[in-house]
């Protein structure tokens, strides 16, 4: 499957500290959409984070990863595969790049299991990632590194947004 633990212990005293901020920052968890096309992969990162108590989407393509930010009236956390059939991670986050206000509408984590960093990627890649402020978790990762990640970047998606609904003409 490509994803492991080190720990249910672990990871549900993550959870909880999870929680326990955004209560004590009178905030709510955001909504975080997966997408990845190998259903089990999606499947689990969906669990892990509704078990965290996340509201969760899922897409199991590009065009999809596209339709349901432009649809939502929340800012999302996109949790995004980079290798899909179709239109891919990669294209995706260039979409995004292109938008006004990519850092105001929703905030994104690339996983993919094709490298172990950007750079093996590509330049251009690193330098969009780096650019957009985008983590990225190298496959296989660690439950609690992801909800590090949707953490921290739920609270850079509050900060540049002040937690509400999309502004007029944000789109991606």
């Amino acid at each position: 499957m490509g994803i492991h633990s080190i720990g249910r212990k672990a990871t549900r005293a993550r959870v909880a500290a999870a929680k326990a901020r955004a209560n004590a920052e009178n905030t709510h968890m955001p909504r975080v959409l997966v997408v990845d096309d190998d259903p089990t992969i999606r499947e689990t990162i969906t669990f892990v984070l509704s078990d965290a108590g996340y509201e969760t989407l899922e897409a199991a393509d590009g065009a999809a990863a596209l339709d349901i930010p432009r649809n939502s009236s929340d800012h999302l956390v996109v949790v995004l595969d980079l290798i899909m059939p179709g239109l891919s991670g990669f294209g995706i986050l260039t979409r995004g790049a292109l938008s006004k206000h990519p850092a105001s509408c929703h905030s994104y984590i690339v996983c993919t299991a094709q490298a172990s960093s950007p750079e093996r990627i590509g330049t251009h890649f690193a330098d969009l990632l780096q650019r957009l402020n985008i983590p990225f978790l190298a496959r296989p990762f660690d439950m609690d590194a992801l909800l590090q990640a949707v953490e921290e970047s739920s609270r850079h998606l509050r900060e540049n947004t002040g937690g509400g609904e999309k502004a007029e003409g944000d789109s991606f």
